[in-house]
């Protein structure tokens, strides 16, 4: 930001947890504790429960370019920053990462009886989706989640990417990755400023802030993809299996997927709105979805 506005606009950046707790970014913002920060939406939903859907998405929805779309042609961006002033600050979608994985284990999945029991480190909708199926979840900020897997406190987790997760050492300790990310499908951050910081900036400021959030967002997006390959291979070396869940298994994430997105839709009219716009988003790329994939080789 100091080298696109000659230095009107610096940003100092902190590690997570160092000046507010790792989950209250957006609530400090809110509340004018921190100017401005980058925020996991997801983690304030209790208040709005919309937010959710601006980190994740929805279960077997929109991937990353999807999620772009949505946000920039498909209505996304007036919604997003509709619930984001509710919730006490404006913002913008500023970086976007590939599909996660869908889960580190440390025993298999084979069968859909094997999530009764299981204490999962999974936030959201995933955590929502996962209890209809038996499993207690738990969300854990990141850092925590490696030391609790290691305690035997958590049977498995939920994390990032291949390219964040060996870092964190995962590998060491579970060893079977699952794919496919079916709850996140795409993973979303936002960079929030205090509504009365926002309303204080000129509008030459505002748009500087808005363009910088577009470059990252395409930097992410092209160059997360890029890093898993070297990231999976190491992780592998490791002695960890790469899995798919198997398909029934991926067909009863599915309905009880939908089942919660029925019933969080019901409680919540913000949730509604944004879900159904999504889900709108993503039936109107169908046909030209389905044409413009090339089938894989026999």
């Amino acid at each position: 930001m100091g080298d696109l506005t000659g230095d009107d606009i610096q940003i100092k950046m902190f590690e997570p947890g160092e000046i507010v707790p790792p989950f209250s970014v957006l609530d400090a913002v809110a509340e004018g504790k921190v100017p401005a920060g980058l925020a996991v939406t997801a983690y304030s939903a209790g208040s709005f429960p919309g937010l959710s859907l601006l980190t994740t998405g929805y279960p077997f929805g929109l991937d990353t370019r999807g999620i772009a779309g949505w946000y920039y042609v498909g209505g996304g961006k007036e919604i997003t920053q509709k619930l984001l002033n509710q919730a006490g600050v404006h913002g913008f979608m500023c970086i976007a990462t590939a599909s996660e994985a869908g889960g580190w284990h440390r025993e298999p999945i084979e069968t859909v009886d094997d999530f009764k029991g299981l204490n999962f480190r999974v936030g959201g909708i995933g955590g929502a989706v996962l209890n209809k199926l038996g499993a207690s979840t738990t969300t854990l900020p990141f850092g925590e989640s490696f030391s609790a897997l290691e305690k035997g406190v958590i049977d498995g987790a939920e994390l990032s990417l291949p390219s964040v997760d060996s870092v964190l050492g995962v590998q060491k300790i579970a060893k079977y990755l699952y794919f496919p990310g079916w709850h996140t499908r795409a993973a979303m951050a936002h960079f929030v400023v205090n509504l009365d910081v926002w309303n204080g900036l000129t509008a030459t400021q505002q748009a500087q802030i808005e363009d910088a959030c577009d470059a990252v967002m395409l930097k992410h997006f092209v160059v997360t993809d890029s890093l898993q390959s070297d990231a999976l291979r190491k992780i592998e070396e490791a002695g960890v299996s790469l899995l798919t869940y198997p398909d029934d298994v991926l067909a009863a994430l599915r309905t009880a997927s939908e089942e919660v997105m029925a019933e969080q839709s019901a409680a919540d009219e913000g949730f509604k709105e944004v879900y159904e716009s999504m889900r709108a988003y993503h039936e109107s790329l169908g046909t030209w979805i389905n044409l413009r994939t090339v089938p894989e080789a026999n």
